[in-house]
């Protein structure tokens, strides 16, 4: 069997008969009405969890026409039994009788796993509501109800907010307060919705939990949450995020679930949730995993659905010019594909270098990209406004990638150093560098090796006032802005394609900030701005005069469509040019 949602027909997995409930009946304004239990779940206006005995005359709930405001909602005045559905679906939301309507079973089933398979453990659930919690418990009760007899724990007490086994495990639920878990021994705490723990609070209530899980090496913690700013939510995801294929500062691990990978949501459903929603911040805040609600993502959810395809992890190599140099080299990686052994003479390399203090804050970063010709697939779907001329049909890929936040300026020199004249050829290089404070002082290392040769680095204006392009790239509020715009253009016409992934992680969290400049909503981006600065390297002189000495050493299929292209292009050229000139 199936159900309708807003995400299309999604199957059911079961129907529940629940306990007897206080039952509401609840009438549209598009003559839509339903008869629930007190605390069945609708969809507000921002697309929030609402219990039906929590809804006013007047408010706006979500159903198959989109928002309609609630006429009347009331107690019938009697209890019954209500049969609930399970939806097999991230978002676990369905309509009845035309409203929106929501299942919380997931979190359900993990607690009730490790209440069963545990004995003498005390499993907390806490939420910003005690509406919240009480629907989790109730979920917990459904799953145990459907288990088959063998599995069922023997329930010692059974009430709203609190539940004993007979196998010495115990549920409790309440609200978050400032006090909340004080005295109890917790061995695993759920804290849904936990970035919207009233601000005057959420301090002295964490510092109120946390010890009690830190002082049993066997408690667990899981946090769960929509965006909500830049709070102790935002604080520990953040710090979670870092620990990712390195050092971290706390040992949560983050997951991250974006809402194009929930099955049926594309373009079109975001377009439609931005409508009903009344804007786009909204939808960024409460479906993009956006900490800013003003923050706007560079890239497309098309573009990093593509990405995300791309993205592995990054392998290290051993290369005999660094063991030679005695150069410690173990943040250098490469994509798992790259052949370091076997690069071809006429193979040409961008890479472009962010440059940090190294003492564990910023990261500075090599990342290394390989020009190479664009997909056949590619070239066809390129569009003729945006066909130029030969450097059209080429792109970036990411090859390799150097990061850590631990290296001095001078010990980053001396890897450049044995990356761009030892293990590269010079000539087969073009390199951007972000000429900060520590830009001039990496350069100055650079040219004391005797194969240095200025044109290899990309040159240009400094200022907007600036008459000649100088060694490097110098951001400022203009440059910044048209390099991310020129990127994401590029990146959706695969010119830029990124593999590496930190590299996918930091491009999906980067935007426009609430100070109109583009950065990371959550962690660093030193890794995104080398990605940024390919954009001023594609828009070059430089670039064009890399794709003419490529070319030739081009295949022969390549070279037919890409002309065959461009002389469809000239022709049509003509043809307009004919069109305008007879008119006049």
């Amino acid at each position: 069997m199936k159900i309708e949602t807003d995400t299309g027909w999604e199957p059911l997995s079961a129907f529940h008969e629940t306990r007897p409930y206080e039952s509401w009946k609840i009438i549209l304004e598009n003559g839509y009405e339903a008869e629930c239990a007190d605390h069945h779940l609708f969809y507000d206006k921002r697309m929030k969890k609402v219990k039906c005995s929590a809804i006013k005359v007047g408010d706006s709930i979500f159903t198959d026409e989109g928002l309609k405001k609630v006429l009347f909602c009331y107690p019938t005045g009697h209890t019954s039994s209500m049969y609930d559905t399970t939806v097999m679906s991230l978002n676990h939301r369905y309509y009845g009788n035309g409203i929106l309507s929501s299942n919380t079973v997931m979190t359900g089933i993990f607690i009730t796993w490790y209440i069963l398979f545990n004995i003498d453990k005390n499993v907390l659930i806490l939420a910003n509501k005690g509406a919240t919690a009480a629907e989790i418990v109730d979920k917990i009760k459904t799953v145990i109800k459907g288990l088959p007899f063998f599995m069922k724990p023997g329930i010692v007490m059974n009430n709203v907010l609190t539940m004993k086994f007979d196998n010495g495990c115990r549920i409790i639920a309440q609200s978050t307060t400032k006090s909340a878990a004080i005295g109890f021994t917790i061995h695993l705490a759920f804290m849904d919705e936990f970035a919207h723990i009233h601000a005057n609070f959420i301090e002295p209530f964490y510092r109120s939990v946390y010890p009690t899980l830190s002082s049993s090496e066997v408690s667990r913690v899981i946090i769960t949450s929509t965006a909500n700013g830049r709070n102790k939510f935002w604080e520990i995801y953040t710090n979670a995020l870092k620990q990712v294929g390195e050092e971290g500062k706390n040992e949560y691990t983050a997951l991250r679930v974006d809402w194009w990978e929930v099955p049926g949501r594309d373009e079109e459903w975001k377009r439609r949730e931005i409508a009903n929603l009344g804007s786009e911040e909204l939808f960024n805040q409460e479906y993009g995993n956006q900490f800013l609600a003003a923050d706007t993502l560079l890239l497309s959810s098309d573009s990093l659905r593509y990405l995300r395809k791309l993205a592995v992890k990054y392998v290290h190599r051993e290369i005999v010019d660094f063991e030679l140099a005695e150069v410690h080299y173990s943040d250098l990686k490469w994509h798992p594909d790259f052949d370091i052994e076997n690069i071809d003479e006429n193979d040409r390399f961008f890479i472009s270098v962010d440059i940090a203090d190294g003492i564990g804050r910023d990261y500075s970063v090599i990342n290394i990209f390989k020009i190479q010709e664009m997909s056949l697939a590619s070239m066809k779907r390129l569009k003729r406004d945006r066909v130029e001329d030969e450097k059209s049909f080429y792109r970036l890929v990411q090859v390799g990638l150097f990061r850590s936040n631990r290296v001095a300026v001078e010990d980053l020199a001396s890897i450049a150093d044995v990356l761009f004249y030892k293990f590269f050829k010079p000539e087969s290089l073009s390199v951007a560098v972000e000429m900060n404070f520590k830009g001039d002082f990496f350069v100055e290392k650079l040219k004391k090796n005797e194969d240095f040769f200025e044109e290899m680095f990309l040159h240009t204006r400094h200022n907007e006032k600036s008459r000649y392009a100088s060694l490097g790239i110098k951001l400022h509020t203009h440059n910044k802005m048209q390099f991310c715009r020129d990127l994401r253009k590029l990146i959706l016409e695969k010119r830029v394609v990124i593999t590496e992934e930190k590299s996918y992680e930091e491009m999906s969290s980067f935007g426009i900030n609430n100070k109109g400049t583009y950065s990371s909503q959550s962690g660093n981006d030193d890794v995104a701005m080398t990605i940024v600065y390919t954009s001023a390297f594609i828009n070059s002189d430089d670039y064009s005069f890399v794709v003419e000495e490529i070319v030739d050493s081009s295949s022969d299929n390549f070279k037919k469509v890409m002309y065959g292209i461009l002389e469809s292009e000239k022709s049509t050229e003509t043809s307009n040019f004919s069109m305008v000139k007879e008119f006049m």
